[in-house]
């Protein structure tokens, strides 16, 4: 039979003008149609669904262009939206069912932050502070100082005892400018011993015992410094100290303060023993930051 060629009543279809009702589930094959000849403006908003498309039929390359650091989320209508980019260090934060998704601030959190390490090897004295790094006790970064000491043991029966620096060399002052408070408590007795210097000393005392170069167990301690930056006031610095006794089956640990009693910034801390060394030990400073 043959075929008449159909030349009236035929006119171009309009943009938009076929939806996906009109269109058979997998009725359009890749090979009926050229490449790039749908337009974005042959294709009806939201009429594409993924029954219209075959497996992999749309790569990255068929998308529209759009700002780097776009997404691509559903809107209240459950119809695509573009999330546009957020702020150099914001975070895709989700508003919930139903909501779309924005690059907001992350909230603001505390953090601890390694600033440096030490470790002891028969050292008279050990100096935790950086001057021209950001270990330096002055960096508006920290709002708190901590510093952890573990492992320690001594070469000589000895306390331990701490002293402040000023200045970017540092200078350490050993005048008689610190004043302290310590409780010691120990396993071999129900009472504890009170200890205090009421700014005549040298330096802040951890304890009035002495933790014994032969013990079974290592010495610790926790410090913290409060505005070490603060040149209108004394830095004050509260901790711990554990610690086996000269009698040796006896286990201390001290709770103390100490202020010292000047009017200037902190730029180092130095910890000393009354006498022998750090045969070993470790020392971590972090700072407490706001980010």
């Amino acid at each position: 039979m043959a075929l008449t060629k159909v030349t009236s009543d035929v006119r171009t279809l309009g943009n938009n003008e076929v939806g996906s009702a009109q269109i058979s589930d997998n009725a359009v094959t890749s090979s009926k149609i050229s490449d790039d000849a749908v337009t974005e403006s042959k294709i009806a908003n939201n009429s594409v669904s993924s029954a219209k498309l075959a497996n992999d039929s749309v790569g990255l390359a068929a998308l529209a262009s759009q700002t780097d650091g776009s997404l691509i989320s559903f809107d209240a209508s459950t119809n695509p939206t573009l999330i546009s980019p957020g702020t150099l260090g914001h975070i895709l934060t989700s508003a919930g069912a139903g909501a779309v998704p924005s690059f907001q601030a992350p909230a603001t959190t505390s953090t601890l932050v390694h600033l440096q390490s030490l470790t002891a090897s028969n050292n008279t004295t050990i100096t935790m502070g950086d001057a021209a790094g950001s270990a330096h006790f002055a960096n508006s970064s920290y709002k708190k100082f901590f510093i952890n000491g573990y492992d320690i043991d001594l070469t000589a029966d000895s306390p331990i005892q701490m002293q402040f620096g000023t200045g970017s060399t540092p200078t350490i002052d050993t005048a008689t400018v610190y004043g302290y408070a310590s409780n010691t408590y120990n396993t071999n007795s129900s009472s504890s011993s009170y200890h205090n210097n009421d700014g005549g000393a040298s330096n802040i005392a951890f304890s009035s015992s002495q933790h014994d170069a032969s013990s079974t167990t290592d010495a610790s301690f926790y410090v913290e410094l409060i505005n070490p930056a603060n040149s209108d006031q004394h830095t004050m610095a509260q901790g711990w100290f554990m610690f086996g006794s000269i009698n040796e089956d006896d286990f201390h640990r001290a709770l103390f303060f100490g202020v010292y009693e000047r009017d200037t910034a902190v730029t180092a801390v130095r910890f000393l023993l009354s006498s022998g060394n750090f045969e070993t030990g470790e020392f971590r400073l972090y700072g407490l930051k706001d980010s």
